[in-house]
């Protein structure tokens, strides 16, 4: 697995305007939470988390590299919860979670379908619903995956891939409910009214992904 570097520091001050000024530089409020050890407020580059999110995807294992008093010291840390303003395009806060490599972690993993255009329920005028976007899985934090791909290319009408029927990497194993259906193959039975599309695309709050404790300076805004 390559070696994923984020440069951080310790966060100087706290509240609302304490925020404020580091979004203004550049900068990402985050919190670093660790197992019987006391949460440390930090600030990423938002340049270099993005790019890092972009190439290397959420569940990736990154070495935060922390300047403390004039001292470096590095973490493996994974991605807890990102929590974004679309309407900015911009990262608002992160969660960090400190992790040994030699314990296993649950994280939520994307689910990517592959063969959607060949799917006989696709072809013939179904519609392929995606029930799920995300699983949560186990395993060690060496073998957690980008992504658990979902072959759709057989699904008829009426078909459905239940969260048990998914291919798992080697070491890897769903925790989420098994009997969920994932995926299905359905009849569109109706379209959606004008009402219902212009309140989907009025909707820009800030969406937060992935399960974790939200900061309380975000909810104190």
């Amino acid at each position: 697995m390559e070696n994923v570097l984020l440069n951080g520091k310790i966060r100087i001050g706290s509240g609302t305007s304490a925020v404020r000024k580091i979004r203004a530089l550049g900068a990402v409020p985050a919190i670093m939470y660790a197992k019987k050890e006391s949460p440390v407020q930090i600030e990423v580059n938002h340049k270099e988390l993005v790019k890092l999110v972009h190439k290397y995807g959420e569940t990736s294992i990154i070495t935060l590299k922390l300047d403390i008093n004039g001292k470096t010291a590095e973490h493996p840390v994974i991605i807890k919860e990102l929590q974004i303003d679309h309407i900015k395009n911009n990262v608002l806060h992160v969660d960090f979670q400190l992790i040994n490599m030699t314990e296993k972690i649950r994280v939520y993993v994307p689910l990517i379908t592959k063969g959607d255009s060949d799917a006989p329920g696709v072809k013939e005028g179904g519609i392929l619903e995606h029930v799920l976007h995300e699983i949560e899985v186990e395993s060690l934090p060496m073998s957690l995956p980008k992504q658990i791909i979902v072959d759709v290319s057989g699904l008829k009408i009426g078909d459905s891939i239940h969260v048990k029927e998914l291919i798992m990497p080697e070491g890897v194993h769903a925790v989420s409910n098994l009997e969920q259906v994932a995926v299905l193959v359905k009849y569109e039975t109706e379209a959606k009214s004008d009402e219902e599309l212009e309140a989907e695309q009025s909707s820009g709050e800030p969406e937060v992904i992935k399960k974790g404790k939200a900061d309380e300076e975000e909810v104190k805004k």
